[in-house]
């Protein structure tokens, strides 16, 4: 399977990684904002 088309299965198959992992993502991105203000 295609990396970019097996990926997002995966997530479909656990969204509660998926939603973690967004959060996560977001997270970072609230930080680097902090920082950069």
């Amino acid at each position: 399977m295609d990396n970019g088309v097996s990926i997002p299965f995966q997530l479909l198959k656990s969204p509660q990684k998926s939603i973690s992992y967004v959060l996560q993502r977001m997270t970072i991105g609230d930080l680097f904002v902090q920082k950069w203000k």
